[in-house]
């Protein structure tokens, strides 16, 4: 009896000691995964913070557009076209876009309650320019947050892969340690 005694005191001693050993490996795997959530919730607000910023582009970009439509201007007397009226609400929203996307307005004129401004067509084109360049810009960020999200995605699963691993072993070292006590 006293050997049995001896018996079962050595494997929940052992039990004790995996299980421990098994509670650390699963909470340092459970905070890993944690930390890929948590970077995985950072690059999905950049990314859509990055998207968002895109609508404004082409926003702007279409407001631009159809600012090329409008009726042209002679500013100069010379007998060519070299700009477009545009109201006050048009020049504040082109304005107000293009600061939100942290580019330049000093070409623009200034709003200053004028119903229409005359906006040259060099000033438009400038703008167009910075549009697409930002755009693009915008694009391969996004490109590389892509492909970083990927990886981040791919590290995850790896980690709840590696941490259900080690739940089912701990799962299967119990049994086969109850299946011996019970022989």
């Amino acid at each position: 009896m006293t050997q049995v005694n001896e018996s079962t005191a050595v494997i929940n001693e052992n039990m004790q000691e995996i299980d421990a050993n098994n509670d650390l490996q699963m909470t340092i795997a459970a905070t890993i995964v944690e930390d890929y959530d948590y970077q995985i919730q950072k690059f999905t607000a950049d990314l859509t913070e990055t998207n968002d910023l895109k609508s404004v582009v082409y926003e702007a970009q279409t407001l631009v557009d159809q600012l090329y439509d409008y009726d042209a201007v002679d500013t100069d007397g010379d007998g060519t076209v070299d700009s477009v009226s545009v109201s006050q609400a048009e020049l504040e929203d082109l304005t107000n876009m293009m600061t939100e996307l942290g580019l330049s307005t000093a070409e623009l004129p200034e709003a200053s309650g004028q119903s229409s401004y005359d906006v040259s067509l060099k000033t438009l084109d400038s703008t167009q320019n910075k549009l697409d360049n930002k755009l693009d810009d915008l694009n391969s960020t996004s490109e590389l947050k892509l492909i970083r999200f990927q990886s981040l995605l791919d590290a995850r699963k790896q980690a709840l892969l590696q941490l259900s691993n080690m739940i089912n072993s701990s799962s299967q070292t119990a049994m086969a340690i109850i299946q011996n006590f019970k022989n």
